[in-house]
């Protein structure tokens, strides 16, 4: 079984590279160019750091979440450098950048740490947890002025699940000396088959009190703003705070007991350049 999931996985991750190589390569032109970046590149760009995130939990009889985790960060939000390599607080990727920097187009992976928690109360007895998991996606964007329009595309790399997610993105960065401010608007369709294991109930889990439920395809909203100020040249505070609605087919499940959720990461890095 182990090896089977594996295997999909393996499979899944060939497929999104093998996509993003032939769309990469015509409009690379030549990899020469992309090699010499690479050998420019320079590490004094991005900093160590380690953060916390918080946040609401949709589910009900549930608690809300804090946890932990080291990232790496630039000193600067992606949508205002060509730097190859994008990071965000969960998730790290990279990219390759049209000449005059107006497209994008890439491969990433992140931490979904959509799930039930450690904390459970009678509303999800006998149901299947839903924990954290890995998946992996590809990017396009336009990093025109004033705002930036990003596509990205998720799959699922553990095999607990075959359902995808995509996200529309519009960003507005703004620079300052001191720091960034980038505020978003996200729309996040998310298919049938990932609200299906993450907020469907099988006939096997329904109780008198909670019906077998079967999702459609949802379409959710999310505004949010991320922010870096520099403490010092060798401090980084950065962070993000977001609010996510969603869409009815998700909330009608009697897993939810939530129609939004707030949320936010917020930590400090290290970079002695």
């Amino acid at each position: 079984m182990v090896s089977g999931l594996l295997r999909a996985s393996t499979q899944r991750i060939g497929m999104v590279w093998l996509c993003l190589c032939s769309l990469l390569l015509p409009a690379m032109g030549h990899a020469e160019s992309f090699l010499q970046s690479l050998r420019k590149y320079d590490l004094n760009d991005y900093a160590l750091g380690i953060g916390v995130g918080a946040g609401q939990n949709l589910y009900a009889d549930t608690e809300a979440s804090t946890f932990f985790f080291p990232y790496l960060t630039s000193l600067e939000d992606s949508t205002l450098t060509k730097s190859w390599l994008v990071t965000e607080s969960v998730g790290i990727g990279g990219r390759y950048l049209s000449a005059d920097g107006a497209w994008e187009i890439g491969a990433l992976g992140r931490v979904q740490t959509l799930g039930f928690g450690p904390d459970t109360g009678p509303a999800l007895a006998g149901v299947e947890s839903r924990g954290w998991t890995v998946e992996g996606g590809t990017m396009v964007g336009w990093r025109g002025a004033p705002v930036q329009v990003n596509l990205k595309h998720y799959w699922e790399l553990l095999g607990r699940h075959s359902g995808t997610t995509s996200e529309l993105r519009f960003s507005y960065p703004i620079d300052n000396p001191n720091g960034y401010v980038v505020p978003y608007l996200a729309l996040i369709r998310q298919s049938s088959k990932y609200t299906d294991h993450y907020f469907g109930v099988a006939d096997a889990q329904s109780t008198p009190e909670r019906g077998a439920y079967e999702p459609d395809a949802a379409l959710n909203l999310k505004l949010g703003v991320r922010l870096g100020y520099r403490l010092n040249p060798d401090w980084l505070l950065s962070g993000e705070f977001g609010v996510q609605f969603y869409d009815e087919t998700v909330t009608d499940s009697p897993l939810v007991s939530r129609d939004q959720t707030a949320s936010m990461t917020l930590g400090v890095a290290y970079n002695r350049g």
